[in-house]
């Protein structure tokens, strides 16, 4: 009986189900474990100092989707996630990506020795004192928050994640679609 009921709704529902429309995002953000916030406020400004010393501030990459990930060199999986990060900043960074990686190490001579041995060529900001790292509540390591481009939290995610997968590429596709002008 229960199993009759349940393909008659089917049955019935599949006209309905047939007109909305479907966000292979939202699927995509399931996989990717991304949790999204109920009420999307002004993510935490900040000003922190790159590798060379010049100064950022969050403000300043207002209009563009960011890509702010927390990390560490002497943390396994921020290491193990790195290379996925940029790959998805090269492939999307001419599409108004700007990926931030905040290191949280305490002395600069790791972080260089690792850009170098990585290759990595996204922005790099340095927090050796966990000032920005305690206003977004990190409280494990790798770290990301998606800000979207008026500045909103759009989505976090705790651990690492696979960035460089279809699943992610189709997601920062469409996140950077929709906030074209």
């Amino acid at each position: 009986m229960g199993q009759k009921l349940v393909v008659c709704a089917l049955v019935l529902l599949m006209p309905l189900l047939a007109t909305l429309p479907v966000f292979a995002a939202s699927d995509c953000q399931q996989t990717l474990g991304l949790m999204m916030p109920r009420s999307p406020g002004p993510a935490p400004d900040f000003t922190l100092p790159d590798m060379t010393g010049q100064e950022y501030s969050l403000k300043d990459f207002r209009g563009k989707l960011v890509f702010l990930n927390f990390w560490a060199t002497w943390c396994p999986a921020c290491v193990e996630e790195m290379p996925s990060i940029e790959v998805l900043y090269k492939k999307f960074s001419k599409d108004g990506l700007e990926v931030i990686g905040l290191d949280l190490d305490v002395r600069r001579k790791p972080v260089e020795k690792f850009l170098k041995e990585y290759k990595i060529t996204f922005r790099i900001l340095l927090d050796p004192r966990n000032k920005v790292n305690r206003r977004y509540g990190v409280f494990g390591l790798p770290a990301t928050f998606i800000i979207d481009r008026e500045g909103k939290l759009y989505a976090l995610a705790h651990g690492a994640r696979q960035w460089d997968s279809d699943c992610s590429f189709e997601l920062f596709s469409q996140l950077l679609k929709a906030g074209e002008s």
